[in-house]
C-alpha cells in the first residue's frame, strides 16, 4: 500500500509540475509574440536552416509571405544590382558567423512606379541559441531623400 501511495504522490507531483511548466511556456510564448508585434516594421527569427521561428504581421504585409528567410526574399527583390546583392550576402555571411550587423539597402520601389526605396537591414545572431538569427527591416527612404537634398 505504501508503494501505491508513493507512486500516486509522484504522479500528482509530476502532473502539477507539468501544468506549471505548460503555464509558464505559454505565458513566455505570448510575450515573445507580443514583442514581435510591438514594432510596425518587418521582423523575423530564423534557425540555421532558414526555417521561420517567429514573424510579425508587418513582415507578412511587406513580403506577402512568411515561410522564407528575409535575406532570401530581399535578394529576390533587388533585381540586377550586384552591389546590393554583395552587401546583403556579406551581412548574411557575418550573421551566420555569429556577428551582428546592419546595412542600408536600396531596392526598386514597390508598385512598379520606378525609383528606389532605402531600407536599414539588421541581423542579430542569438548568442544563447547558436544558428538563430533575428532579422529586422526599417524603411529609411525619407531620411535618405532628405540627406540627398541637404
Amino acid at each position: 500500500m505504501n508503494w501505491l501511495a508513493l507512486v500516486g504522490a509522484f504522479a500528482l507531483g509530476g502532473g502539477l509540475i507539468f501544468a506549471l511548466c505548460t503555464y509558464f511556456y505559454r505565458r513566455n510564448s505570448a510575450l515573445r509574440a507580443s514583442v514581435f508585434e510591438a514594432t510596425p516594421s518587418p521582423r523575423q527569427a530564423v534557425d540555421a536552416s532558414g526555417r521561420t521561428l517567429y514573424v510579425n504581421s508587418a513582415f507578412a504585409d511587406f513580403f506577402g509571405e512568411t515561410g522564407r528567410p528575409m535575406p532570401e526574399l530581399l535578394l529576390g527583390s533587388i533585381g540586377n544590382c550586384e552591389e546590393s546583392k554583395g552587401i546583403l550576402e556579406g551581412l548574411l555571411a557575418r550573421a551566420r558567423d555569429g556577428q551582428s550587423g546592419q546595412i542600408e539597402l536600396r531596392l526598386p520601389a514597390k508598385g512598379g512606379l520606378g525609383g528606389f526605396e532605402w531600407y536599414n537591414v539588421v541581423a542579430f545572431p542569438v548568442r544563447e541559441r547558436p544558428g538563430i538569427i533575428y532579422w529586422g527591416l526599417d524603411d529609411i527612404t525619407a531620411r535618405r531623400q532628405v540627406e540627398e537634398v541637404v
